[in-house]
């Protein structure tokens, strides 16, 4: 009979008839538990136990598996433990040495764990990990930071990625942001000149002014140009100058920017806003602080937001940035139906003074006659005019405030000697006024109100009109004219003194950009800045370096310093502002038709 006796780690069997024994090898095993591998067991028969085998390698950041126990008796201990794999570069605990009177091997220490982009954490050669491996989120699929992201460097938990300065988010990744537009943010000076980048932008000092880009001072040096460090002190070329300004001998002018010419004098819109004139000054139609006359353009008084200038016989009219008009000299006040006169004040305005009521308006045109007829066109394309009319039984009428004409659509304005003519959105061109020549493109010698223009053969892009005709730009680049046949000026080779109220093509042109009229002559200005001219020459006026009776046939403007931008004809003369700013005449000098013509083109500002 036996008996069996159990222990932790030993068992014995005693017989109560036999007298030998048998030892028990371990059968103790480790339960697994956070990934630690259970110790496994052994059981040899003989005269000692043998250690149980090592555990399962462990996982996770604990342990791996013990080694066995060893036998009762010195046999060795179980085998090593194999240490887990960690997470972290640790890796797991060495497994634990076996007991017993012979220890077993301690196990190794688990192999670190290979770099996983993608696992939240920075491994290896990850510079970013937020957790994915997704491109277009600011960490790309192998862990690296993305073009215009910023990512924190956090080394537990997933990194986080924000669009850098510079870019902006459009939903999806991060994009450049344009500061120097609709973006803003940038930090430029008002005199500097933004210009965006990649994910930044810069800011460089305009002409005229010196720094660093957020900060540019003014030259001190007038109208002259500069570098980053130093200022120019004089000019040999327009290059030398400010933005807007010119080369005149060896100093800096602000340039011009539109001319306009009466029978009496001549002014000129600078860059600056401000106005220059120069002429005849007897109704202070200068705008000059004396009253005397000027052969060279003269500062007017008070004004410094001209956008352009109209110049009648004894008047000057502006129209400033805002819309509003402004005139100064000799303003009529009323009409004396009795004499059969205009009235003017005992003073002319010295001043520019405004003219109400007016909306806001986009184009200006003054009569060069003594009757004082002006219109403004408004924003809205409506018309408003002033000073002296035509009734329609062909009487004289007159507004001294502005007054709605009944029209709309209209895109541009002109005046002649006793008559107004519109081009029309719609199409063709209406007039109304006294039309004795065929200037009214009607048959009818009065219009109260604007008639119908038949025969223009397209759209009209700007329309002149002079003493007793008037012109069209066409948007085709050519030009029709119809009224007062004389003096060749509907640019035909015959000259009609009876007139004609049908569009007549002018010879010789095309790629027309801007026209002009004078009382007898039409001058154009080509896409090359090149001028031609027709119509009388008696005053040198058509500027090809002859004066005779005047042309039918378009000549060319001779001497032009440089390409012209806006051409102006006027009685005796005609001007060009250049594209420097420069303005150069022919013909007599402007405000003395006495004086000796210049049949080429001489510099005047």
């Amino acid at each position: 009979m036996a008996l069996k006796i159990w222990r932790e780690g030993v068992c014995a069997v005693v017989f109560v008839s036999f007298s030998f024994a048998v030892g028990c090898g371990d059968e103790r095993h480790f339960t697994p538990h956070d990934g630690a591998g259970a110790g496994g067991s052994s059981a040899n028969a003989g005269t000692s136990g043998k250690g149980g085998n090592a555990g399962h390698a462990g996982t996770g950041d604990v342990s791996g598996g013990r080694g066995g126990s060893s036998g009762a008796t010195t046999e060795s201990g179980g085998t090593k433990g194999v240490g887990g794999s960690g997470a972290t570069d640790a890796g797991g605990s060495a497994g634990e040495s076996g007991s017993g009177a012979q220890s077993g091997e301690a196990g190794d220490g688990g192999a670190p764990a290979d770099p996983a982009c993608g696992n939240g954490t920075l491994d290896g050669d990850d510079v970013c990990d937020d957790g994915n491996t997704k491109a277009g989120d600011g960490c790309s699929a192998t862990c690296q930071v993305e073009a215009g992201w910023d990512c924190d460097a956090q080394v537990r938990g997933s990194s986080s990625c924000t669009c850098s300065d510079g870019y902006k988010s459009d939903g999806k990744t991060c994009i450049d942001k344009d500061e120097c537009g609709s973006d803003g943010g940038n930090n430029c000076s008002t005199n500097a000149d933004c210009a965006n980048t990649t994910g930044s932008f810069t800011c460089t000092c305009k002409k005229g002014y010196m720094g660093n880009g957020t900060t540019c001072s003014a030259c001190g040096c007038g109208a002259y140009s500069c570098s980053s460090t130093a200022c120019k002190t004089s000019c040999s070329a327009d290059t030398d100058c400010a933005t807007n300004y010119f080369c005149s001998g060896s100093t800096c002018k602000i340039g011009a920017v539109q001319i306009s010419i009466s029978s009496t004098h001549a002014c000129i819109t600078l860059a600056d806003g401000t106005v220059r004139c120069w002429g005849q000054n007897s109704n202070r139609q200068l705008g000059t602080s004396s009253s005397g006359d000027a052969t060279t353009p003269q500062l007017v008084q008070s004004l410094s937001t001209a956008k352009l200038v109209s110049a009648g016989a004894g008047q000057t009219a502006a129209l400033l940035a805002n819309g509003s008009v402004v005139f100064w000299g000799n303003r009529a006040t009323g009409y004396d139906y009795t004499a059969n006169m205009t009235v003017f004040p005992s003073s002319p305005s010295v001043t520019p003074t405004a003219i109400t009521p007016l909306p806001t308006c986009v184009d200006l045109v003054v009569s060069d006659n003594d009757y004082g007829a002006s219109c403004a066109l408004v924003n809205d394309g409506s018309l408003r005019c002033w000073g002296e009319t035509t009734t329609d039984n062909g009487q004289t009428n007159f507004w001294l405030e502005p007054t709605n004409v009944n029209i709309s659509g209209v895109t541009g304005i002109s005046s002649g000697q006793s008559f107004q003519c519109v081009a029309l959105a719609a199409g063709g061109a209406r007039c109304w006024g006294y039309g004795t020549e065929g200037e009214l493109g009607a048959s009818a010698n009065f219009a109260a109100a604007p008639g119908v223009t038949t025969g223009v053969s397209g759209n009209i892009s700007k329309i002149r009109s002079g003493g007793y005709f008037t012109c069209v730009l066409l948007t085709s680049g050519t030009v029709e004219c119809w009224g007062d046949g004389s003096n060749h000026v509907l640019g035909q080779n015959t000259i009609d003194g009876l007139g004609t109220t049908n569009p007549q093509v002018v010879n010789d042109l095309s790629s027309v950009k801007d026209l002009s009229a004078g009382h007898a002559n039409v001058c154009a200005l080509d896409t090359s800045g090149g001028i031609k001219c027709w119509g009388d020459d008696n005053y040198g006026q058509l500027g090809d370096g002859n004066q005779n009776e005047g042309s039918g046939e378009p000549v060319s403007v001779k001497g032009l310093a440089g390409p012209a931008s806006s051409v102006a004809v006027g009685f005796y003369s005609a001007c060009a502002v250049l594209q420097n700013g420069s303005v150069q005449c022919w013909g007599v000098p402007v405000g003395n038709q006495s004086g000796t013509p210049s049949l080429t083109p001489a510099t005047v500002w």
